[in-house]
């Protein structure tokens, strides 16, 4: 019997044990909210969001201007119509009239202007200054509800940009500042009732929403649970009906219950351990190379991902993805070559090193864990600094010698790229700067023609393979789960899952 089928029966004959275990709590019925479980978030302020938390919350409250549909395609959404000149310089987008904001006023061309220039501005330091700041030269209102976003650069992708979960389209004339994570206030389908800080937001269905015939449900509460099995266990028994961006050993034991609907997608959602090219010992190229070459990435897959997932061949690109290069294959684990890099490097005896985690962002401490025993034969001797997610993030990501992430989906792929690796990058914990890697991700976004893209994505692989700035063995598939009451919800490769159609079933 092989490793994975054994998993699965021993987690199938747990959540049995779990199932036929006395429940103190009533499910929820017809009459109840609707109660999506989800870790404390940390902002809820378009423009700093980064947790899924914190996405799903902006999907509910805010609109975008181009979203993800259920078949994981970008399809306008505010935007009506679009026109894109040849050389991919200049957007103009129509948007939607009849669009309100939650206070009654109208939702406009100055708004969306109001919103990217928020974005791009340094003195505010969006999330998005990386991806947007260099490239939009400037948003303007043509007329009332007809934008022209004028780029400093081609860039064909930038509707799939527009789909990140801080794109949320927010009114110039509301303190997000102030009352941002205290008071959320979009023109999206669910309006902000109550923000307990860290414990819940209980919102209420807008009756004024300009999509015809959403919502359908009059209550929905994002209910904030710090240990994701505690939410786990609530979901099997009828105590919560959304849950997303479950581990995969999660997934698995919710997979046979009879109450529940597992979900899952596949998406290029990353665990990069950065190496701190500026920091001893990953200053040196070979030390990268030796830590790549101790990694069995198929049988990781296996025992960190339970299978749910991809293996990944140290970029930003996955398998799948229409512009992966195979690069002569996935890098196989190699022993000995990882000693002869180390020892070259100058550490014949091996290296010490620390790595930096969250506890609560899985399946990283499970990646971390078999990469630290991988890695032991060659010499390096890992040892693991794990702490809650919000101190990590605050402390510790950024700035330490070796850091492990779990990246969230960017539907263009030149995004990622832009926020983590390039020089200029916002969430750059590699501290990796390399003018060729930057030279080819502007001309990978800039271009239309397929076979241009291709040449410009493959030279971007070549590089990442061989600088490895970050250790990217695998991707993990977006999982989640809902109770069997819940129909026409779907998850988003971006994080922002859609409750605009949730309906209960009769």
């Amino acid at each position: 019997m092989n490793r994975k089928l054994m998993t699965r029966l021993s987690l199938v004959v747990l959540l049995v044990s779990l199932m036929i275990m006395p429940q103190t709590v009533m499910a929820a019925d017809d009459g109840d909210p609707v109660t999506a479980l989800m870790i404390p978030a940390g902002s809820l302020t378009p423009g700093f969001l980064n947790s899924n938390t914190g996405g799903n919350v902006a999907s509910a409250v805010y609109d975008y201007m181009f979203r993800i549909d259920e078949d994981g395609k970008t399809v306008p959404s505010l935007v009506k119509s679009y026109d894109v000149n040849e050389d991919a310089t200049v957007w103009t987008m129509e948007i939607h009239e009849g669009v309100t904001f939650h206070d009654g006023s109208k939702l406009t061309s100055e708004d969306v202007v109001h919103t990217f220039e928020r974005l791009i501005d340094p003195d505010v330091g969006s999330a998005l200054l990386g991806t947007y700041g260099s490239l939009i030269d400037n948003v303007e209102a043509l007329d009332e509800y007809t934008v022209r976003f004028n780029l400093a650069r081609p860039d064909a992708g930038l509707d799939k940009k527009l789909t990140d979960y801080n794109a949320a389209i927010i009114s110039s004339d509301y303190n997000y500042a102030e009352l941002g994570d205290t008071k959320p206030m979009g023109s999206g389908a669910f309006k902000v009732d109550n923000v307990v800080p860290r414990e819940r937001v209980v919102c209420t269905g807008n009756d004024d929403y300009w999509v015809e015939g959403s919502p359908e449900i009059e209550e929905l509460t994002f209910l904030m649970i710090p240990e994701k099995e505690t939410a786990v266990r609530m979901l099997s028994s009828g105590q919560g009906d959304i849950i997303s961006d479950l581990s995969p050993d999660q997934y698995l034991r919710l997979e046979p219950n009879p109450d529940v609907n597992a979900l899952t997608e596949q998406y290029a959602a990353p665990i990069m351990i950065d190496l701190n090219t500026e920091k001893e010992p990953f200053e040196d190229k070979r030390v990268r190379q030796a830590l790549a070459y101790t990694v069995d990435r198929e049988a990781l897959l296996e025992s960190a991902g339970f299978g749910l997932g991809t293996i990944g061949n140290d970029t930003v690109i996955p398998p799948w993805h229409e512009f992966y290069d195979e690069l002569g294959g996935i890098r196989e684990q190699n022993i000995e070559k990882a000693k002869e890099l180390l020892a070259e490097a100058g550490y014949p005896d091996g290296v010490d090193v620390t790595l930096y985690c969250g506890s609560n962002i899985p399946p990283v401490l499970d990646v971390v864990l078999t990469v630290q025993e991988m890695a032991r034969p060659a010499g390096f001797n890992i040892e693991l600094h794990t702490l809650p997610r919000d101190m990590y993030y605050a402390k510790y990501w950024l700035k330490v010698p070796m850091s492990a992430t779990l990246w969230g989906h960017r539907e263009d792929v030149t995004q990622m790229l832009g926020t983590a690796l390039t020089c200029d990058a916002s969430w750059n914990a590699s501290h990796y700067c390399n003018e060729e890697l930057d030279k080819y991700v502007e001309l990978a976004s800039g271009t239309r023609d397929p076979e241009k893209k291709q040449e410009y994505f493959s030279k971007i692989q070549e590089i990442l393979h061989e600088d490895v700035p970050a250790l990217i063995t695998m991707f993990k598939d977006y999982l989640g789960a809902t109770s069997t009451r819940i129909e026409g919800f779907y998850l988003t490769q971006n994080w922002i899952n859609d409750y605009r159609f949730i309906e209960l079933k009769d």
